[in-house]
């Protein structure tokens, strides 16, 4: 571990190794990537880590870049109170991470209410928690982009779910009413991938996360995935099981979509028919779906 007395020194393939404690001497500011999946202090992947930093202190080297360099590709920045950062002086002057992003986190949790309990004249056990951390900054921008080798160290380390790669398309293509509705089916209704592709394109297979994390990558507005949508459609469909009667949890299964699917020929007789179902058909063929070849047989005798 580098003490705060090293000074910066350079290092091999533009990489230079420093210390937090001494870039913050330099007055340089710390920022976040917005586009970044979110991990709030309260949330399990920052509290996991605040145990063990007081125990062990920070392990592994944080990696920062210069906060330009993701300015310059169209990335926000954001601030440690989650403020959105647009000040070219302070953007200039700021690094933001690459990697380390929760156990900063939960380093400045353990400060704050460090602080706090000092606040009230009492001695905080921070443990290991504060020490100095040895830190690498590259100094040469990542040759396939910030966003890329955002995206390729956080896989390492702890893998991406579909979730993080949707809500990062999201922010980075915040006005796509796509992707807005795939965020709001997996994160509001807790779909699984692969009934928002059968609810959005009639596959299975047309919107997994290898799909959403290509075009991240890409920088694609509109990804190849987006011709298959029929972003309508699913509203439609989702909007008269939800008014027929049907719940979250059996319409987010694969049965309800899949039974329409193969009736897609008829697709208006069959909406209209589940339009007519009453509350115990609803509740017959909620109860019996993925378990009776007749669960159907309700909006089947109203065709």
């Amino acid at each position: 571990m580098y003490s705060q007395s090293n000074a910066a020194v350079e290092a091999v393939n533009g990489i230079q190794i420093s210390t937090l404690d001494t870039i913050k001497e330099e007055g340089k500011g710390i920022l976040f990537i917005k586009a970044n999946r979110f991990s709030p202090v309260t949330g399990e992947n920052v509290k996991g880590k605040i145990a063990s930093l007081k125990m062990y202190g920070v392990l592994t080297p944080f990696q920062l870049i210069p906060a330009s360099f993701a300015d310059e590709e169209g990335l926000e920045l954001l601030d440690e109170n989650g403020s959105l950062v647009t000040d070219a002086d302070r953007i200039s002057n700021s690094y933001c991470i690459l990697d380390g992003n929760n156990r900063y986190k939960a380093r400045l949790e353990i400060a704050r209410k460090a602080n706090l309990e000092r606040s009230k004249g009492k001695l905080p056990d921070v443990g290991k928690a504060l020490d100095d951390v040895t830190i690498m900054i590259l100094q040469t921008k990542p040759e396939k982009g910030v966003l890329s080798s955002l995206m390729e160290i956080n896989t390492t380390n702890v893998k991406w779910k579909y979730s993080d790669y949707a809500s990062t398309a999201l922010k980075l293509n915040p006005d796509c009413e796509i992707l807005k509705f795939i965020v709001e089916l997996r994160e509001k209704y807790s779909f699984s991938p692969s009934s928002i592709s059968l609810y959005l394109t009639f596959n299975a297979k047309h919107i997994k996360e290898e799909h959403i994390a290509n075009a991240i990558k890409g920088g694609e507005k509109e990804p190849a995935y987006f011709g298959k949508v029929k972003l309508e459609r699913a509203k439609r469909i989702l909007s008269t099981l939800r008014d027929a009667g049907f719940v979250n949890k059996v319409i987010k299964t694969k049965y309800l979509i899949e039974f329409l699917i193969e009736n897609a020929d008829r697709l208006e007789e069959m909406l209209e028919a589940i339009s007519k179902l009453s509350e115990s058909e609803v509740k017959a063929i909620s109860e019996s779906v993925g378990k009776s070849e007749d669960a159907f047989n309700p909006i089947l005798r109203k065709l």
